[in-house]
Protein backbone atom coordinates (compact mmCIF):
# COMPACT_ATOMS: atom_id res chain seq x y z
CA UNK A 1 0.00 0.00 0.00
CA UNK A 2 2.84 2.67 0.75
CA UNK A 3 4.60 1.94 -2.89
CA UNK A 4 1.26 2.80 -4.43
CA UNK A 5 1.19 6.35 -2.27
CA UNK A 6 4.81 7.42 -3.37
CA UNK A 7 3.44 6.38 -7.32
CA UNK A 8 0.64 8.71 -6.69
CA UNK A 9 2.73 11.72 -5.09
CA UNK A 10 4.89 12.39 -7.88
CA UNK A 11 2.07 12.35 -10.49
CA UNK A 12 -0.14 14.72 -8.09
CA UNK A 13 3.21 16.83 -8.12
CA UNK A 14 3.55 17.05 -11.76
CA UNK A 15 -0.18 17.92 -12.54
CA UNK A 16 -0.26 20.15 -9.94
CA UNK A 17 2.55 22.17 -11.24
CA UNK A 18 1.21 21.98 -14.82
CA UNK A 19 -2.22 23.14 -13.60
CA UNK A 20 -0.89 26.07 -12.41
CA UNK A 21 1.56 26.67 -15.41
CA UNK A 22 -1.46 26.49 -17.59
CA UNK A 23 -3.58 29.10 -15.84
CA UNK A 24 -0.32 31.65 -15.73
CA UNK A 25 0.12 31.55 -19.38
CA UNK A 26 -3.70 31.53 -20.22
CA UNK A 27 -4.19 34.71 -17.11
CA UNK A 28 -1.04 36.53 -18.93
CA UNK A 29 -2.83 36.57 -22.83
CA UNK A 30 -4.70 39.83 -23.52
CA UNK A 31 -8.17 39.92 -22.92
CA UNK A 32 -10.12 40.12 -26.40
CA UNK A 33 -13.00 42.69 -26.15
CA UNK A 34 -14.93 43.67 -29.68
CA UNK A 35 -15.92 46.67 -28.37
CA UNK A 36 -12.42 48.08 -28.12
CA UNK A 37 -11.35 51.10 -29.83
CA UNK A 38 -8.36 51.44 -31.90
CA UNK A 39 -6.30 54.30 -30.97
CA UNK A 40 -4.62 56.02 -34.18
CA UNK A 41 -1.71 57.97 -33.73
CA UNK A 42 -2.75 62.15 -33.93
CA UNK A 43 -2.37 64.06 -37.08
CA UNK A 44 0.84 66.33 -36.79
CA UNK A 45 0.17 70.32 -37.35
CA UNK A 46 3.38 70.26 -39.22
CA UNK A 47 1.87 67.76 -41.30
CA UNK A 48 -0.26 70.60 -43.23
CA UNK A 49 2.30 71.78 -45.33
CA UNK A 50 0.63 71.45 -49.13
CA UNK A 51 -1.30 74.25 -50.40
CA UNK A 52 -4.94 73.87 -51.80
CA UNK A 53 -6.13 76.32 -54.06
CA UNK A 54 -9.72 76.20 -54.77
CA UNK A 55 -10.37 79.06 -56.83
CA UNK A 56 -8.65 82.38 -54.89
CA UNK A 57 -8.79 79.84 -51.80
CA UNK A 58 -6.43 78.89 -50.21
CA UNK A 59 -6.57 75.41 -47.52
CA UNK A 60 -3.66 73.84 -45.65
CA UNK A 61 -3.55 70.43 -46.19
CA UNK A 62 -1.77 67.31 -45.22
CA UNK A 63 -1.33 64.47 -47.24
CA UNK A 64 -2.86 60.92 -46.92
CA UNK A 65 -1.46 59.09 -49.94
CA UNK A 66 -0.32 55.55 -48.74
CA UNK A 67 -2.89 52.94 -47.69
CA UNK A 68 -2.07 53.54 -44.10
CA UNK A 69 -2.34 56.93 -44.03
CA UNK A 70 -5.89 56.61 -46.11
CA UNK A 71 -7.24 54.27 -43.78
CA UNK A 72 -6.51 56.31 -40.56
CA UNK A 73 -7.34 59.50 -42.49
CA UNK A 74 -8.32 62.03 -39.40
CA UNK A 75 -9.37 59.42 -37.15
CA UNK A 76 -8.98 60.31 -33.60
CA UNK A 77 -8.08 64.03 -34.60
CA UNK A 78 -9.66 66.31 -31.90
CA UNK A 79 -9.74 69.54 -34.43
CA UNK A 80 -8.68 70.61 -37.44
CA UNK A 81 -7.69 74.37 -37.98
CA UNK A 82 -10.21 76.26 -39.30
CA UNK A 83 -8.48 76.34 -42.82
CA UNK A 84 -7.14 72.63 -42.86
CA UNK A 85 -7.79 69.80 -45.03
CA UNK A 86 -6.79 66.20 -45.48
CA UNK A 87 -6.31 65.83 -48.91
CA UNK A 88 -6.05 62.17 -49.42
CA UNK A 89 -4.70 61.05 -52.79
CA UNK A 90 -6.20 57.26 -54.05
CA UNK A 91 -3.29 55.94 -55.86
CA UNK A 92 -5.57 55.09 -58.63
CA UNK A 93 -8.52 56.36 -60.98
CA UNK A 94 -12.08 55.22 -61.71
CA UNK A 95 -13.26 54.38 -58.33
CA UNK A 96 -16.06 55.30 -55.66
CA UNK A 97 -14.07 54.84 -52.76
CA UNK A 98 -16.18 54.51 -49.43
CA UNK A 99 -15.32 56.51 -46.35
CA UNK A 100 -16.48 56.19 -43.01
CA UNK A 101 -16.13 58.70 -39.74
CA UNK A 102 -14.68 55.77 -37.66
CA UNK A 103 -13.21 57.62 -34.14
CA UNK A 104 -13.96 60.93 -35.70
CA UNK A 105 -14.77 63.68 -32.62
CA UNK A 106 -15.83 66.35 -35.05
CA UNK A 107 -17.96 66.78 -38.21
CA UNK A 108 -16.74 67.38 -42.28
CA UNK A 109 -17.67 67.92 -45.33
CA UNK A 110 -16.20 65.47 -47.91
CA UNK A 111 -15.11 67.48 -50.90
CA UNK A 112 -15.09 64.24 -54.16
CA UNK A 113 -12.51 64.93 -57.06
CA UNK A 114 -11.88 63.32 -60.34
CA UNK A 115 -8.71 65.03 -62.23
CA UNK A 116 -8.39 68.38 -60.15
CA UNK A 117 -12.22 69.00 -60.41
CA UNK A 118 -15.11 68.85 -57.85
CA UNK A 119 -17.32 65.91 -58.82
CA UNK A 120 -19.25 65.67 -55.86
CA UNK A 121 -19.67 66.96 -51.98
CA UNK A 122 -21.16 65.71 -49.05
CA UNK A 123 -21.73 67.97 -46.70
CA UNK A 124 -22.02 68.27 -42.81
CA UNK A 125 -20.98 64.84 -42.13
CA UNK A 126 -21.44 64.36 -38.29
CA UNK A 127 -19.06 62.96 -35.83
CA UNK A 128 -20.66 59.15 -34.35
CA UNK A 129 -22.08 58.72 -31.24
CA UNK A 130 -19.47 57.78 -28.57
CA UNK A 131 -19.21 54.08 -28.53
CA UNK A 132 -20.74 53.59 -31.84
CA UNK A 133 -20.19 49.78 -33.17
CA UNK A 134 -18.08 49.97 -36.38
CA UNK A 135 -20.98 48.08 -38.33
CA UNK A 136 -23.29 51.01 -37.30
CA UNK A 137 -21.58 53.70 -38.59
CA UNK A 138 -22.74 55.57 -42.19
CA UNK A 139 -20.97 55.12 -44.92
CA UNK A 140 -20.36 57.93 -47.71
CA UNK A 141 -19.42 57.35 -51.17
CA UNK A 142 -18.97 59.57 -54.18
CA UNK A 143 -22.37 59.70 -56.71
CA UNK A 144 -19.02 60.13 -59.74
CA UNK A 145 -16.25 58.29 -60.14
CA UNK A 146 -13.11 60.18 -58.01
CA UNK A 147 -9.56 59.77 -57.62
CA UNK A 148 -8.66 62.60 -54.84
CA UNK A 149 -10.58 63.05 -51.76
CA UNK A 150 -10.69 66.45 -49.37
CA UNK A 151 -12.09 66.63 -45.56
CA UNK A 152 -12.68 69.89 -44.14
CA UNK A 153 -14.44 70.86 -41.21
CA UNK A 154 -18.20 70.86 -41.73
CA UNK A 155 -19.81 74.22 -43.33
CA UNK A 156 -16.24 75.23 -44.69
CA UNK A 157 -16.96 74.18 -47.93
CA UNK A 158 -20.56 76.64 -47.96
CA UNK A 159 -18.44 79.09 -46.01
CA UNK A 160 -15.28 79.07 -48.88
CA UNK A 161 -18.07 78.87 -51.67
CA UNK A 162 -16.91 75.52 -53.17
CA UNK A 163 -19.22 74.06 -56.13
CA UNK A 164 -19.18 70.95 -57.68
CA UNK A 165 -16.78 71.82 -61.35
CA UNK A 166 -14.69 73.82 -59.19
CA UNK A 167 -10.74 73.34 -60.03
CA UNK A 168 -8.57 71.90 -57.15
CA UNK A 169 -4.65 73.10 -57.76
CA UNK A 170 -2.27 71.66 -55.50
CA UNK A 171 0.81 72.93 -54.36
CA UNK A 172 4.21 72.30 -52.30
CA UNK A 173 3.69 75.01 -49.99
Amino acid sequence: MKSKSKNILPIFLILSLASVFVFLIISRRPQTNTTTSVSFPKIDQNKFNKTLFVGDNKIKAAIADDPEETRIGLSDTKELCEDCGMYFDLGYKDTIPTFWMKDMSFPIDIIWIDDGKIVDITKNIPAPEPGMNDAELPRYRPSHVVDNVLEVNAGYSDQLGIQIGDTIILTEK
